[in-house]
């Protein structure tokens, strides 16, 4: 696509102080479901922007949701940056669903500002396991300007440590979901993430888990297979998970029935749970973790309805057996 007002040319701002890729871009295929793009400046004039989940791209958009504060293409004249690209949609689809604000899949932002009652820059990640913690690295990224790196400690063989986006806020004591994210995944088909190993011993991706409410969650199954886990050798290599996000475990359970993608068109919060199966007591470890891509599904997946039925019946089941452990402790 070519720019007019461009002066010296088109240019990317930096992040993390150092050069980013172009964000904010997302491409359509006919389903009119948009997904993020990767971009790059062609030339003085020119963006190129494309997507290998959306082979056959039909529309783009840049910075087209209601809030992004990332978006980073700009104008210059004589060196320095001038006009910022305004936010657009390069054709107009019928029944379009555009891409919200999913600040956390590059791992290139530590912080995030969000409107909400109190502003303030908030992490971008964080953990929920008191063995882990998060910070966003600039070293040994596997794309854009940074990657997430999770360090934890070991108790033993079995660890787990969990970790994930920063998608709630406390309002009155409450944890509320951001206003202006993406919390519908309906949409989407599937997940692919990098996975690095750096603990010297296989660890686990035990489950990524998607919470519908702050009792229950759905883990998507491992592409090709039946179970939401996924094993990452200590290789010190990078990884890709791939996760379908139409056959959904019920709390991970392998067991359960499956569910398809449309109860997650409301999602309250994400995390991704590891395991570290041969640890001691006193080991440490580390993984980074990198690039989340959400492909676009089909509007309608009418092959599990007897299942997201079973589903919801297993749900209140589950949610009424916890209630009465937490009444009963």
């Amino acid at each position: 696509m070519r720019f007019n007002n461009v002066g010296d040319g088109l240019a990317a701002a930096p992040s993390n102080g150092v050069e980013a890729p172009l964000y904010g871009f997302a491409v359509a295929g006919e389903n009119g479901v948009y997904v993020e793009a990767d971009a790059e400046i062609a030339a003085p004039d020119t963006v190129r922007v494309w997507s290998d989940l959306v082979p056959n791209p039909v529309s783009a958009s840049y910075a087209y949701s209601q809030v992004n504060n990332y978006s980073n293409l700009f104008a210059t004249e004589n060196g320095s940056f001038t006009l910022g690209a305004c936010a657009f949609v390069t054709r107009r689809l019928d029944g379009a669903r555009y891409t919200q604000d999913k600040y956390w899949s590059t791992c290139d932002f530590a912080e995030i500002w969000r409107e909400t009652s109190e502003p303030y820059f908030a992490p971008a990640f964080k953990a929920h396991t008191l063995n882990a913690s998060v910070a966003v690295t600039e070293t040994g990224v596997f794309s854009g300007s940074g990657a997430l790196r999770v360090d934890y400690k070991a108790f033993g063989a079995g660890t787990r440590f969990v970790f994930g986006p920063n998608l709630t806020y406390k309002k009155n004591l409450i944890p509320t979901a951001f206003p202006a994210v993406n919390r519908d995944y309906s949409l989407n088909d599937a997940v692919r993430f990098r996975v690095k190993n750096l603990s010297g011993r296989p660890v686990t991706l035990k489950e990524m888990r998607y919470y519908t409410t702050a009792l229950s969650w759905y883990s998507p199954c491992a592409a090709g297979t039946g179970s939401p886990s996924a094993d990452i050798p200590a290789d010190g290599q990078w990884h890709t998970v791939t996760l379908d996000l139409t056959r959904l475990c019920l709390y991970g359970d392998a067991k359960r029935f499956k569910a398809n993608g449309s109860v997650l068109e409301n999602v309250f919060d994400i995390r991704l749970v590891f395991g570290d199966e041969t640890a001691s007591i006193g080991d440490s470890g580390a993984v980074l973790v990198d690039e989340f891509r959400f492909s676009a599904g089909d509007a309608a997946v009418p092959d599990f309805g007897l299942n997201n039925l079973a589903a919801a019946f297993a749900l209140v089941v589950g949610m009424l057996s916890r209630l009465h452990h937490i009444v009963t402790f």
